[in-house]
């Protein structure tokens, strides 16, 4: 009886497998060699150093960049190898348990075409700047939302990745963007010229617009990027001194990092920071607490000597 039950699990967990893999399929791939694009490009994924495949994903890539971007849109989901492959593993952990066969090591395979737009990613960034085309497709997607508004989106995440790459060629389409009026797609724009860094300078101007925005995450977001752009401290550094005059500690930490980033121009943040302390002393409240500990370690920090004794004392006294 046990072999019978064996037999059946697997036949009923194979017809499982198989039912629910099936799918509808997408645009046809270009083949190269009886394999086709995916093939080839989870060969790079698998082994890095293959360069003729690296050729043939370059060959075949470059002319199917419409059907690389729709990729990019794909819901991840398991492969139909990879359906089957999990089903088989939960039909030998159920023998397993239940004792019927005996537990063995087993290997667990990459389910590599599970995630399209992972393989879509590689591709584009293989192809590098043969594959500037595909911008202006890729900077409207930034403005695609998650599902809900807790949600970032991964299309949006993709191109952000993707368009860094793709410098310098990204970089006046991006610059365009800050112009938007899609409050996601400035941000997301603003945040890939910074990860771009200096090769990106020319931005400096239209960023530091964001510098008057009346969201102070905004000012201070466009601070962080024009430091990383390469712009003079003294443009954005009054920016992030004047923010910690606002009341809400949610994102204290981010502007300290950021003033402990140019603290040789933040002289001016002393006294905004000892205020801080002074008003952050009602007793048992443990954000109260965690704001005096990241204010007194940021102001040893900047200038050792004007941290008063009486702070230390509140620190130790405080629960």
């Amino acid at each position: 009886m046990r072999k019978g039950h064996v037999i059946a699990l697997f036949l009923v967990s194979g017809i499982v497998a198989i039912g629910v893999a099936i799918r509808q399929r997408g645009p046809s791939e270009p083949a190269c060699g009886g394999k086709t694009l995916s093939d080839w490009i989870v060969v790079t994924r698998v082994h890095p150093d293959d360069e003729q495949a690296r050729r043939v994903v370059r060959q075949l890539a470059s002319k199917s960049i419409p059907l690389l971007l729709g990729w990019i849109q794909l819901e991840d989901r398991p492969s139909i190898k990879g359906r089957i492959a999990a089903a088989k593993d939960r039909a030998i952990i159920f023998l397993e348990s239940h004792r019927i066969i005996r537990p063995r090591p087993r290997t667990t395979d990459i389910d590599w075409k599970a995630s399209y737009r992972s393989l879509a990613q590689a591709a584009i960034t293989e192809l590098g700047s043969e594959a500037d085309t595909a911008i202006p497709a890729l900077i409207q997607m930034l403005a695609t939302k998650g599902p809900t508004t807790n949600d970032f989106s991964p299309i949006a995440g993709t191109a952000f990745i993707l368009l860094v790459k793709m410098a310098p060629a990204s970089i006046p389409p991006l610059i365009d963007a800050l112009s938007s009026n899609d409050f996601q797609v400035c941000n997301l724009a603003a945040w890939a010229l910074g990860e771009i860094g200096a090769p990106a300078s020319i931005a400096i101007p239209v960023v530091q617009r964001r510098l008057a925005d009346t969201n102070v995450m905004v000012r201070v977001g466009a601070a962080e990027v024009l430091g990383k752009l390469g712009a003079d401290p003294k443009i954005f550094m009054p920016t992030v001194v004047e923010s910690l005059r606002d009341s809400d500690f949610t994102f204290l930490d981010y502007k300290l990092e950021l003033l402990l980033k140019h603290k040789d121009h933040a002289g001016a943040a002393l006294p905004l920071l000892l205020n801080l302390m002074t008003n952050a002393t009602t007793l048992g409240s443990p954000t109260n607490a965690y704001v005096r500990q990241q204010v007194s370690s940021a102001l040893l920090q900047l200038q050792p000597s004007p941290v008063p004794q009486e702070v230390h004392g509140s620190e130790q006294a405080s629960p």
